[in-house]
């Protein structure tokens, strides 16, 4: 694998964890009220905190407060979100089942390890066809 495909692989890791996290927080936030959500987007806290730690070179800290940030992120949505689940719950699986269907986005790599410029320039708007 090329050196973009496992920094690709790597990044991609990270943000399905943080899913699972915002998910998690989302499961375990459904009974919060709405005062309480609001309070928990003191989350954004967490991406100053990442970045300050990824400066300094702590990573495994950094990687932390992602997956805390994700969490409480989760868990500020919740109380919208099980509000929507009790209004109207066909609105929950219309907003979440076209997301499954898109294709990736990103640069693709050849069989031989070479980045696709086609498929680059594409991505990164460069190309119009």
């Amino acid at each position: 694998m090329t050196k973009l495909g496992s920094c690709w692989a790597q990044v991609m890791a990270y943000v399905a964890v943080t899913v699972g996290f915002a998910a998690l927080g989302a499961y375990l936030g459904r009974d919060l009220s709405g005062a309480t959500g609001l309070v928990l987007f003191i989350a954004f806290a967490c991406i100053i905190g990442l970045n300050i730690a990824a400066a300094k070179g702590r990573e495994q800290l950094a990687i932390g407060l992602l997956f805390g940030l994700g969490l409480l992120l989760g868990l500020a949505v919740a109380p919208l979100i099980a509000d929507y689940a009790s209004a109207d719950p066909s609105a929950l699986w219309q907003a979440a089942g076209p997301q499954g269907s898109l294709p990736p986005a990103g640069p693709t790599a050849t069989p031989r390890g070479e980045t696709s410029p086609r498929r680059h320039a594409r991505c990164s708007g460069r190309c119009s066809a």
